[in-house]
């Protein structure tokens, strides 16, 4: 069973798989992304920025993330602010952009 609930004005939704997903449009592109109220930085895989009509320009960045328990870090490429949308808000973001095949993560 699925169950709605609502964290910082976004629409999660909660399925079996203990995930809370929301979709979220950043720069006009519609993906589904884990929500992680514990991360502090928002992550986007590169497959997702791949399929973005208009591609970002990636600045670089020395940001070093790591995912949960690992002492190895996410193979960061890039950096870049967009404008990110919910069914209730707008606002920007910066996103780091990794490669390889990890989630993409909002830090909501």
């Amino acid at each position: 069973m699925n169950v709605r609930i609502n964290a910082f004005g976004v629409n999660v939704l909660r399925t079996k798989r203990k995930s809370p997903r929301t979709t979220l449009m950043i720069d006009g592109h519609k993906t589904q992304i884990l929500v992680d109220t514990g991360s502090t930085i928002n992550i986007l895989n590169d497959s997702v920025v791949s399929k973005m009509k208009v591609k970002p320009k990636l600045i670089k960045t020395d940001t070093k993330a790591y995912a949960y328990g690992q002492k190895e870090h996410l193979p960061m490429k890039g950096k870049f602010t967009a404008t990110v949308e919910t069914d209730k808000k707008v606002t920007t973001g910066t996103f780091y952009v990794i490669s390889g095949r990890y989630d993409s993560v909002a830090e909501l």
